[in-house]
């Protein structure tokens, strides 16, 4: 199994020989694709981690704000929640975008203000019953 930071030395032991032609000088140490990088990188498990932890925060937040009626107070920051995902969700496919640390540091802002704005409007409809 891989080691964690080691991605940029590991894809040279699996070149034929035919390929080893000498490359421009350049940084290849991500496989510019989130999911391939963290399961080649990570194993299995941590890739469908991973893709679980976005599709359970988009489910969260998708059901919860009413996407067929005007949003209500505190919806607006889901609908906000729910592009930032979808956003990261796609950018994923082409760029390691997590694996930047201020990338992440805003989804994780982003994801648990969501969560707080879930809470919010479930404490208001029990206190409106």
């Amino acid at each position: 199994m891989v080691q964690p930071r080691l991605m940029e030395y590991v894809p040279w032991e699996y070149r034929r020989p035919v390929n080893r032609l000498p490359l421009p000088n350049g940084w290849y140490g991500h496989l510019h694709n989130l999911y391939i990088h963290y399961a080649a990188e990570r194993g299995l498990p941590t890739a469908l981690a991973l893709v679980w932890m976005l599709a359970m925060a988009l489910w969260d937040f998708w059901a919860r704000c009413g996407v067929c009626r005007p949003a209500r107070r505190g919806e607006v920051h889901l609908h906000g929640a729910v592009a930032v995902i979808v956003g990261i969700i796609v950018g994923g496919l082409f760029e390691v975008n997590l694996g930047h640390s201020e990338v992440l540091a805003l989804f994780l802002a982003v994801v648990a203000c969501g969560y707080v704005a879930v809470d919010h409007l479930e404490h208001h409809e029990l206190a409106a019953r």
